[in-house]
């Protein structure tokens, strides 16, 4: 359990550089910068309902629909029907005179396209994973992920700090394994859960670099 912003610093020092964190010459700046660094990987990587969230507001113009600022990877995008399945956008632009109902999307730059087109201000629905807000300690109590799976932060800091301290190089392969181990388990129990929902079938999360 990670109590609070400032505890979570000294679990990762006490880790990283001994328990007297007192004698540690880690500063608090530092810390912040593997933490963020941290962050970064942890929405790349993870897929979990704890960061996950509905598109609202979201609508087409011109057969592009704009990626909200926090989006990390597609859960699951629809118009109303079935879910959409994602194609490469040169895939797309071959079929662009194609007709019908939409049954396709993909990237393209910060928005997605659709194929086959469709209408202006049609709505867009389903789920995205998202970027939470970067983590402060006004904000860390607010923040679900962190607190249903704090060895996920602990760890991922330590592996986002190796390149730069000796205390975490030494332990470096079991800071990566226990990291994908924690990682992997996380997004399992998200597809069982929606395997126990009854969505026996899932497609692979869309993920965009932007």
């Amino acid at each position: 359990m990670i109590a609070s912003y400032s505890d979570y610093l000294v679990q990762i020092t006490r880790l990283i550089d001994g328990d007297d964190v007192t004698a540690s010459e880690l500063s608090n700046g530092t810390l912040e910068q593997v933490v963020g660094l941290a962050e970064r990987k942890i929405y790349r990587d993870v897929r979990s309902r704890f960061n996950e969230k509905a598109f609202l507001g979201v609508t087409v113009t011109g057969n592009l629909a704009a990626l909200p600022a926090d989006f990390e990877a597609i859960s699951v995008i629809h118009f109303g029907k079935q879910a959409l399945t994602p194609k490469a956008e040169e895939w797309l632009r071959e079929r662009a005179n194609h007709s019908g109902e939409c049954r396709h999307f993909a990237a393209a730059g910060d928005a997605l396209t659709f194929g086959p087109s469709v209408a202006d201000n049609t709505v867009v629905q389903g789920r995205y994973f998202c970027r939470l807000p970067d983590l402060t300690a006004a904000n860390f109590a607010t923040n679900a992920l962190i607190a249903r799976e704090p060895d996920l932060w602990i760890y991922a800091a330590l592996v986002e700090a190796l390149p730069f301290f000796a205390g975490a190089a030494a332990q470096g392969q079991l800071f990566m394994q226990k990291y994908e181990q924690i990682k992997d388990r996380v997004n399992n129990d998200s597809a069982r859960v929606a395997t126990n929902a009854g969505r026996v079938s899932r497609s692979a999360s869309f993920g965009l670099v932007i």
